[in-house]
């Protein structure tokens, strides 16, 4: 009996082994089929070495020096990527990046440091895969770039698929977000605000052009933002509205803001750029007599490339990035 025993451990660790190399193999070749994909679609993507071990119950890929470079101009450079996953379930993988690296944006380079900064995903079992649900946590992160940065103490976004590979359910949450000192003189010159903004939290539904899959670019098509809240000092913001994008990058739409320390408000976005200095004192009268034990409670609406509080123009929006996710 222990003969037979013996003889069935030594097959059964066969088969495992057979199975991980020719596993191992297959998400060796999915990786480059990937990496051909996106440099057929324009994207740049140089690396020093692809290897794949983790036997015998992991895949662990890592990738030594990626250089990424998409044709909208963003990409990311790294000393290093790795991307674990079970080997029974290779589908949903951890991807784990380095404590710095440079992130590539039309406007120019930003250096990312963080104490941890990782993310999981959940892809569809294709040779062409399509992101179902993924999330990105993030702690003790720096960014720096020319003009200007911030460092974020917590960080987390989920993603999730509902009903189509172009419709995702989005939430973001941000705790501690300090700008650093010369951009926080410019929001706040007076210094009325702490140095860091306490939380913002996001949950909607944003709707793309084409699915998350590797080589793609996806725009922003719209967003259904069921709620948004801002908590920094004084100021207390809550929004939702949905927004429809065009070819452009423009926003449209009406979004609903009921908002404390307004005034506080209106002065961030004069220092901003969001709101011309000139136009200040027309807003501030307007609200204040819209004020009740200093909330309001108004309706943005977001038309031709503007921002109009009624018929008031606000001023000029900006042209969203793509791609936006």
């Amino acid at each position: 009996m222990a003969k037979w025993l013996t003889i069935l451990a030594i097959a059964a660790a066969l088969l495992w082994s057979g199975w991980w190399v020719m596993g191992s193999q297959a998400v060796s070749r999915g990786a480059e089929a990937g990496i051909a994909a996106a440099r057929a679609a324009g994207w740049r993507v140089e690396y020093d070495d692809l290897s794949v071990s983790g036997f015998p119950n992991r895949f662990d890929t890592t990738v030594d020096a990626p250089e990424i470079l998409a044709p909208s101009g963003w990409g990311v450079t790294a000393p290093f990527l790795q991307v674990f996953a079970l080997s029974y379930r290779p589908n949903e993988v951890i991807a784990v990046a380095p404590g710095q690296l440079t992130v590539a944006t039309p406007a120019g380079p930003v250096e990312v440091t963080s104490d941890d900064l990782r993310a999981s995903a959940t892809v569809t079992p294709s040779t062409t895969p399509e992101l179902e649900r993924a999330t990105v946590v993030a702690e003790g992160v720096t960014v720096t770039a020319r003009a200007g940065g911030l460092a974020l103490a917590r960080g987390q976004l989920a993603s999730r698929a509902v009903g189509s590979p172009l419709r995702h359910d989005v939430a973001l949450s941000l705790s501690d977000l300090a700008p650093d000192r010369f951009a926080l003189s410019l929001i706040d010159p007076e210094g009325r605000l702490p140095a860091a903004i306490e939380s913002v939290e996001l949950d909607g539904t944003v709707e793309l052009d084409r699915p998350l899959a590797a080589g793609a670019e996806p725009r922003l098509r719209a967003l259904d933002l069921r709620r948004g809240d801002l908590r920094w000092g004084e100021v207390a913001l809550d929004f939702a509205g949905r927004l429809d994008v065009d070819g452009g990058g423009l926003p449209s739409g009406v979004l609903t803001l009921e908002a404390e320390g307004w005034d506080v408000l209106l002065d961030l976005a004069v220092g901003a750029g969001v709101l011309p200095a000139d136009r200040l004192p027309l807003v501030a009268a307007v609200l204040g007599a819209m004020a009740e034990n200093g909330r309001i409670a108004v309706e943005l609406s977001l038309r031709e490339g503007a921002a109009f509080l009624g018929p008031i123009p606000l001023g000029p929006l900006p042209r969203l990035p793509a791609p936006m996710l």
